[in-house]
């Protein structure tokens, strides 16, 4: 009990840290508010503000005597701090929706439109939990029913909690709190499923992803704007430049929050669609193969990264195949504008949409939610699903062992991993973890699946459960029409966890329960 105790009280101090950080950045989106003249959203950021910087205060600031407890306490670190982030990050939602007079959320909808503020959805507080937990693993499944009617601030939040969440706030402390001697550090980064180090220790490795995820953001924002300015230029810049950084940080992260109620199709522009590709694709990459493209100063290195590689093969390849499946039920040009944009929108796990699901035909949305939407893009990318490498890695050890068995019992048979050769035993363990962790993670989908297909209303198919519960775990945000304030309490619990388990995968959750369940005993 006594170490339970004591694995508490670092706990705290660790997610104490991390909310000491996020406090402050709440404010961002409260100024934003301040901007557009919502007050009283802004009101929310700052009650919000002070909760999460006061929770840091009082516990980082005021724990200074707890140990450092080593892989299993850094594993439970980063499961608390996301749990912890997500219920303050619900705040906001929460807050605004009790303080904003009815007349004052109203005015939030679009000229035009006869429908209510979704503001008020988030009366309750499941309802912002989850639009907060959406927000920061990046999936962007959402409780609103309209979008635009939640105000300015509120719509800019939920985009900045994305990229808050796809570089992570863990490595966010990391960069900032400055404990880079200490292997506890390094757990915590990887715990984050980030692997590689691009710097000498991890706190360097912290900065430096930031450095390039500050980069990427800006040009991406640089790009939206002058693309949105070319295809519409009679645009507002005031507008141009609120779409495009919000688009670009969602973007960015693969989170897929849009300003629009219907995604990117809001543009209703075929150009914009295309555009929008790119900011996809970014996302997708790992951040330290960008590093590596800056230092080696060429843009081969997108094509000799084995992830890279297979990042722009899959796109090209399942966009294709897209496009076939869709052929039997829409002209060419449809198909080819649908198909594309929603297999790299899945593959990139971003989920933005340009299509009706209702009209696509069963064979397409099949192929989206067992294909792409549970492989997703490169580790060390923002995106989640099972990686491009495990699955990689785990067709690689398919095919040694198809040769292994029609190849005589004494022979040697290599496996080729980009252009290395290893024996079997070089990468054994590898190949174990990459089958464990795929078993794990298609397990729990498997029981996700299960519960929606039992509490989703008599509307819906097993295909909308299976493709739904894809999305949330894999942090992609498309969705068959299930998610809504108006589904089971049941699913949006399973849902969150869904969320979680695909951000911060299976690994670190596994460790905290074995750790509290160990520590409890003793």
């Amino acid at each position: 009990m006594k170490d339970l105790k004591s694995l508490f009280r670092t706990v705290l101090r660790d997610v104490g840290g991390i909310q000491f950080l996020l406090g402050p950045s709440l404010l961002v989106p409260g100024l934003v508010s301040v901007m557009y003249g919502e007050f009283y959203t802004a009101i929310s950021f700052a009650i919000s503000s002070a909760v999460a910087t006061l929770f840091g205060v009082i516990t980082y600031r005021k724990i200074t005597l707890a140990e450092e407890n080593g892989t299993s306490q850094a594993m439970i670190t980063a499961v608390a701090a996301w749990l912890v982030t997500s219920l303050i990050g619900a705040f906001p939602f929460f807050i605004a929706a009790h303080i904003t007079p009815a007349a004052v959320a109203n005015a939030f909808v679009p000229a035009g439109e006869s429908y209510s503020s979704s503001l008020f959805i988030f009366k309750n507080y499941l309802h912002a939990l989850f639009e907060s937990v959406s927000a920061y693993t990046t999936t962007g499944l959402t409780m609103s029913v309209h979008e635009p009617s939640i105000g300015r601030g509120l719509l800019f939040y939920r985009s900045f909690a994305q990229w808050l969440g796809g570089a992570g706030m863990i490595v966010l402390s990391l960069a900032l709190l400055q404990r880079s001697g200490k292997m506890h550090g390094l757990v915590m980064y990887h715990a984050e499923a980030r692997t590689r180090k691009i710097r000498p220790n991890v706190t360097q490795t912290a900065r430096a992803i930031w450095k390039v995820y500050l980069s990427l953001t800006a040009v991406s924002v640089l790009y939206l704007v002058i693309a949105t300015y070319i295809v519409f230029p009679g645009s507002g810049i005031v507008q141009n430049l609120y779409e495009s950084v919000n688009h670009a940080m969602a973007g960015l992260s693969t989170g897929g929050f849009s300003t629009f109620d219907n995604s990117i199709l809001g543009y209703n522009s075929h150009a914009m669609e295309m555009i929008y590709l790119l900011p996809m694709l970014v996302g997708a990459f790992s951040i330290p193969l960008y590093y590596k493209v800056y230092d080696k100063r060429s843009l081969k290195e997108f094509w000799i990264d084995n992830q890279g590689r297979w990042l722009i093969l899959l796109s090209a390849g399942g966009s294709a195949l897209i496009i076939i499946l869709l052929l039997g039920s829409f002209d060419f040009s449809r198909s080819f504008r649908e198909g594309v944009f929603q297999f790299v929108s899945a593959l990139t796990t971003t989920g933005w949409h340009t299509a009706d699901f209702n009209e696509w035909p069963d064979s397409a949305i099949l192929l989206l939610a067992t294909g792409p939407m549970i492989i997703g893009g490169s580790a060390g990318a923002t995106v989640g699903g099972i990686k491009i490498f495990r699955t990689y890695l785990i067709a690689k050890g398919f095919v040694w062992r198809l040769k292994h068995i029609f190849q005589p019992s004494n022979s040697i048979v290599a496996i080729n991993l980009g252009n290395k050769r290893y024996l079997y035993k070089e990468i054994s363990d590898d190949l174990m973890e990459a089958y464990t962790f795929s078993m794990m993670y298609l397990g729990v989908l498997l029981l996700g699946i299960l519960i929606s297909v039992n509490f989703m209303g008599e509307e819906f198919r097993t295909l909308d459960a299976i493709f739904e519960s894809v999305s949330a775990q894999g942090t992609v945000g498309l969705s068959s029409g299930i998610t809504g304030p108006e589904m089971s309490p049941v699913l949006k619990v399973t849902y969150i966890i869904q969320m979680l388990v695909g951000r911060l995968e299976l690994i670190p959750i596994l460790i905290m329960f074995k750790s509290m369940f160990d520590r409890s005993r003793n």
